[in-house]
C-alpha cells in the first residue's frame, strides 16, 4: 500500500510539472523531501508513544530501580525529541531551498516563452511583408487605378513599421532571457552551496546530540544492579544520584552545543601595504602624502630634536629651527624666513 501511494504521489508531482520545461525531476525531488520530513515526524511521534507506554508500565512496577531508570530515560527521550524537532526544521529549510530554485527556473521559462512569442510574431510579420511586397509590384495592380497601389504601399509601410517594432521587442526579450539565465545560475549556485552545507551541519549536529543523549541513556541503564549470583533480597539500588547526574550532564552538553553556522558573506577586503623608500617621491594626493623624514645630518638621533650644527652643549635654550629641504606639498607649514634664521644663529655662541 505504501509503495502504491508513493507511486501515485510521484506521478502527481510529474503531472504538476507538465509544461514546466524540464523541471519534472525537481518537482519530484521537492515532493520526496516533503515525504522525508513527514516520515521523520512519524518516527519521532512513534518514539514518544513508545516512551509514554514505557512510563505507564514502569509506574505500576514495584521495583524502585526500574521506576527510577525508566523515569530518567523518559526525560532523556524528551531531550531527544527536541533534537529531532530541530532537525525536522532544517529539513523544511532544505526543501524550501529547492522550492526557491524551482521558482527561479520558472522565471527563466517564462522569459523563454516570452521570447518564443516575439519570434513567432516576427516570423509572421516577415511572411506578411513578403506577400505585400509581391502584391504591390504585380503588373495587374498597376494597370488599374492608382489608388489601389497607394493603399498597398501604405500597408507595406505599416507592415515594415510593425516588423521593426517586433524586432526591437525580440531583441529586448533575448537580452532579458540572457540576464535571467545568468542571474538564475548565480543564485542557484549560491543557494545550493548554502543548502548543502547547512543540511550537512544539521546531520552533524543530530549525530553529536544523538551520541550525547544515548550515551547518557546507556550510563543510566548501567546503574540497574546486577543480579547474577546474588540473592534478590540482597540486591540494593544505589544509583539514584548517579542517574540524576547523568541526566544533568546530558542537558548541559545539549544546551551548550554551538554549531558553526555557515554564511555566504563576502570576505573582508585586506588592506594593501606599500613599502616605500624614504627618498622615493610619490604622487599621492594630499592629505594622504607621507611625511618625509628629515635628512640624517640635520637630525639628532639621540634626542630626536632638530638642532643647529656646531652648537655648544653648554647652550641650553636654543630655538628649534628646522633646516630641512622644503617639502613638496603645500599642506605643510612654511619654513622660517631668512631674518628669523639670522636671529636664531646670532643667539648661538661658537667656541
Amino acid at each position: 500500500m505504501d509503495k502504491a501511494s508513493r507511486a501515485i504521489r510521484r506521478s502527481g508531482a510529474k503531472l504538476r510539472s507538465l509544461g514546466s520545461g524540464g523541471s519534472a525531476d525537481l518537482n519530484v525531488m521537492v515532493s520526496e523531501l516533503k515525504d522525508m520530513r513527514e516520515s521523520a515526524k512519524g518516527f519521532m511521534n512513534a518514539q514518544n508513544s513508545a516512551c509514554q507506554d514505557m512510563m505507564r508500565w514502569a509506574a505500576n512496577e514495584e521495583n524502585r530501580a526500574i521506576q527510577d531508570v525508566a523515569n530518567h530515560i523518559a526525560e532523556l527521550n524528551l531531550l531527544w525529541t527536541d533534537v529531532q524537532k530541530d532537525f525536522i526544521g532544517h529539513l523544511k529549510e532544505y526543501k524550501q531551498m529547492y522550492e526557491m530554485v524551482l521558482e527561479g527556473e520558472k522565471h527563466v521559462l517564462q522569459a523563454k516563452d516570452n521570447l518564443n512569442n516575439y519570434e513567432q510574431k516576427e516570423t509572421k510579420l516577415r511572411k506578411d511583408l513578403r506577400k505585400a511586397e509581391k502584391s504591390v509590384f504585380k503588373p495587374k495592380f498597376i494597370m488599374f487605378c492608382g489608388s489601389g497601389k497607394r493603399s498597398n504601399e501604405a500597408d507595406l509601410r505599416n507592415l515594415e513599421s510593425k516588423l521593426h517594432e517586433a524586432q526591437m521587442e525580440r531583441e529586448k526579450a533575448e537580452i532579458e532571457v540572457t540576464e535571467r539565465i545568468r542571474e538564475n545560475e548565480a543564485v542557484k549556485m549560491i543557494r545550493l552551496k548554502e543548502g548543502f552545507v547547512r543540511i550537512a551541519e544539521a546531520y552533524v549536529e543530530l549525530g553529536k546530540k544523538c551520541s550525547t543523549v544515548f550515551q547518557a541513556q546507556k550510563d543510566v541503564a548501567m546503574e540497574i544492579p546486577d543480579v547474577h549470583g546474588k540473592e534478590l533480597e540482597e540486591v540494593k539500588y544505589t544509583g539514584s544520584s548517579k542517574t540524576q547526574n547523568y541526566l544533568y550532564k546530558a542537558k548541559e552538553k545539549l544546551h551548550s552545543y554551538r554549531r558553526e553556522s555557515f554564511r555566504l558573506n563576502p570576505p573582508l577586503p585586506f588592506p594593501t601595504y606599500h613599502c616605500q623608500d624614504k627618498d622615493e617621491e610619490t604622487d599621492d594626493p594630499p592629505p594622504y602624502s607621507p611625511i618625509k623624514e628629515p635628512h640624517p645630518q640635520w637630525q639628532d638621533k639621540s634626542s630626536h630634536v632638530e638642532s643647529v650644527p656646531h652648537v655648544s652643549p653648554r647652550v641650553k635654550s636654543v630655538p628649534q629651527v628646522s633646516l630641512t629641504p622644503p617639502c613638496p606639498t603645500a599642506l605643510y607649514p612654511a619654513l622660517p624666513s631668512k631674518e628669523s634664521l639670522d636671529h636664531a644663529l646670532s643667539a648661538v655662541k661658537f667656541y
